[in-house]
């Protein structure tokens, strides 16, 4: 098995972490990553339950036979939209000045930048590294 990249390991890990806590809260979980995921999954087991299935197709496009091939890139998509879709709600969060359960800092949208600047980066940076490996691989 080739080497994952820590930015594309990173969401390979926490995002079965992420499910086991959805699951697990008594209610749904309202933070800016995880919200995004209740935007196109009713309620906490099924969010839960896409968290997992994402995260079980990315893990598996880095088999050794799929791993920068094309189907290897499409099981790596469900996984990156919920990434963009959850560094959407980041924004949104930034421009609203009010994080996803409604908390409005007294220091406004620059808290909740300064507070999410780590995420959003690295979001950017897993969707650089997917262009990298499967879309503008190096010519053998």
């Amino acid at each position: 098995m080739k080497r994952i990249p820590p930015i594309i390991l990173a969401p390979l890990i926490a995002h079965p972490l992420w499910a086991v806590l959805m699951m697990t809260a008594p209610i749904p979980l309202h933070t800016v990553g995880i919200d995004a995921i209740y935007t196109v999954a009713p309620g906490p087991m099924s969010a839960a339950l896409l968290m997992f299935l994402s995260s079980a197709s990315a893990w598996a496009a880095h088999c050794d036979r799929l791993h920068g091939h094309p189907v290897g890139f499409m099981l790596m998509m469900p996984q990156q939209f919920l990434i963009l879709l959850s560094l959407w709600t980041v924004g949104v969060a930034v421009a609203r000045a009010t994080y996803a359960n409604g908390y409005a800092p007294p220091e406004g949208w620059r808290f909740i930048a300064a507070d999410q600047i780590f995420f959003a980066t690295c979001s950017i940076l897993h969707t650089a590294a997917l262009y990298k490996q499967y879309i503008k691989r190096p010519a053998a």
